[in-house]
Order: structure tokens, then C-alpha cells, then sequence
């Protein structure tokens, strides 16, 4: 059977603040570009806090297209510390704005309130805008 939708539950909308690019580096698959995440912040129904950390490893491929490679730290509002990881790929579509999808992965402690996230499969969809980027972060039912 042939589905057109995929089931998911929005876990949050997240806000990463962002440093102008630190590194640029031509490298065999493109022009390598590392953006730090200067701050943030993050809100879902069951989780909210604070962006603490990160740093995108931004592959400018020849073609136009983002790969990207993520590693992110948010802060829950009970202080929890969750490890937030993700692949994706930008591209500008023919009316010139930007696509990102992404695949994020989560690592909370384990037997903590978000002990949950460990298990959640999640695609995200974003948009970038001067100094930030925002995503919505979905798990698949």
C-alpha cells in the first residue's frame, strides 16, 4: 500500500541563534562553512528551554545545495541537558526560498523526565533568516 502522509506529533519549534560563519574551507565535496549557535530557544507542548550550544558543519555543495551537520545542546526549563543531532539539506527551490529538511536524533538522560526523546524517530522542517534558523521538529507516529 502507497501512503501520501506520514503520521506525526509536533514536539517543538526551536530558534537557533546563529554567529556569522567561522571557517570556510574548499574542500572535495564543496566549500566547508562552520556557524556556531550562539543562543536560542525551543517550545512543544511537552518540552520547552533553552538552546545552549552547537555548531553546523555546512557543506556548500557546487550544485547550490546545504548538507548539513548539526550538533546542538538544549536546556530543558527543569535544567535537563538533551544532545540534539542532525543531518539534513538545504536547498533553494525555483521561487527562491530556502527548503531545509533534517533528521534530528535526540540523547537525554536515561530514566530522566525526557528519557523519551531517546526513543523518538523525528523529521524537521526549516527556515533561515538573518543571524537564526527555526525548525519544527516532528516525531513519527
Amino acid at each position: 500500500m502507497t501512503s501520501t502522509s506520514l503520521p506525526v506529533e509536533h514536539l517543538f519549534t526551536v530558534r537557533f541563534d546563529t554567529a556569522p560563519p567561522a571557517v570556510a574551507v574548499d574542500c572535495p565535496p564543496g566549500t566547508r562553512v562552520l556557524v556556531n549557535v550562539t543562543g536560542g530557544e525551543f517550545n512543544g507542548p511537552r518540552i520547552r528551554g533553552t538552546a545552549t550550544a552547537g555548531s553546523d558543519w555546512v557543506v556548500l555543495r557546487p550544485n547550490g545545495d546545504m548538507a548539513i551537520d548539526v550538533r546542538a545542546q538544549l536546556t530543558a526549563d527543569d535544567g535537563t541537558t538533551i544532545l540534539m543531532t542532525y543531518a539534513g539539506l538545504a536547498r533553494t527551490g525555483a521561487d527562491g526560498a530556502l527548503s531545509i529538511r533534517t533528521t534530528p536524533r535526540f540523547e537525554a538522560p536515561a530514566g530522566g523526565p525526557h528519557d523519551w526523546l531517546n526513543s523518538v524517530v523525528a523529521v524537521a522542517t526549516g527556515t533561515m533568516a538573518e543571524g537564526s534558523v527555526t525548525y519544527d521538529v516532528y516525531a513519527l507516529g
